[in-house]
């Protein structure tokens, strides 16, 4: 039988010396307890563009498993940036069975990207500076608001920077690529590269 009260009657036939008794009595089956399987407690990923797969949960009862993610408090549809999810799974209660619910986390972390040394053509003296190009080296990472500028130096160890390249003698010089990091890209520079500009021919 299904969770509920139930009476339960005992009757005893009267005989030639004694009388007949009927007694009832009370009784409850409470519903049962769901538990909730099939996920761990707690994910990690890091960011990759991608939303997270949300794994699906069990009730030991087969009933439906229903899934809010929130984040800060607040629904969201999916776990792609960078922060702490939170996944609840809600089993409906039932006629004889209990509700139930279990949050899980989910944290996505900041990603590591890397960036091409920069590609630079030199000049001659008193033209125009030339514009270098890097590219970030992962696909995720293109176009995610990730601005790439250029810092300029006279060494290699890159110690001594240029701010203004306007005028600048001949010589050798070099530049890097820099991103300075984003909600979901960790701040990352390239190797360096050397450019040369030359000497102006004087007619």
């Amino acid at each position: 039988v299904g969770a509920g009260t139930y009476t339960i009657k005992a009757e005893v036939a009267g005989t030639t010396n004694y009388s007949g008794v009927e007694l009832t009595a009370e009784f409850s089956i409470a519903r049962a307890s769901v538990t909730i399987s099939g996920v761990e407690e707690s994910y990690t990923k890091s960011y990759d563009g991608n939303a997270f797969v949300i794994p699906n949960a069990i009730a030991s009862n087969g009933a439906t498993v229903t899934k809010v993610i929130t984040k800060g408090g607040e629904v969201v549809d999916a776990i792609i940036g960078v922060g702490e999810y939170v996944i609840t799974y809600s089993v409906a209660e039932s006629a004889n069975y209990t509700a139930a619910q279990r949050e899980i986390t989910v944290t996505v972390t900041k990603a590591n990207v890397t960036i091409s040394a920069p590609q630079i053509e030199g000049w001659t003296y008193s033209e125009a500076a030339k514009t270098p190009s890097a590219s970030f080296g992962e696909a995720f990472a293109q176009g995610s608001n990730g601005e790439i500028i250029f810092k300029y130096y006279t060494d290699a160890e890159c110690t001594n920077e240029i701010i203004n390249l306007d005028g600048i003698d001949a010589g050798t010089y070099y530049v890097k690529a820099v991103f300075a990091g984003n909600d979901n890209l960790n701040a990352v520079e390239s190797a360096v590269t050397s450019f040369v500009i030359t000497k102006k021919t004087i007619t």
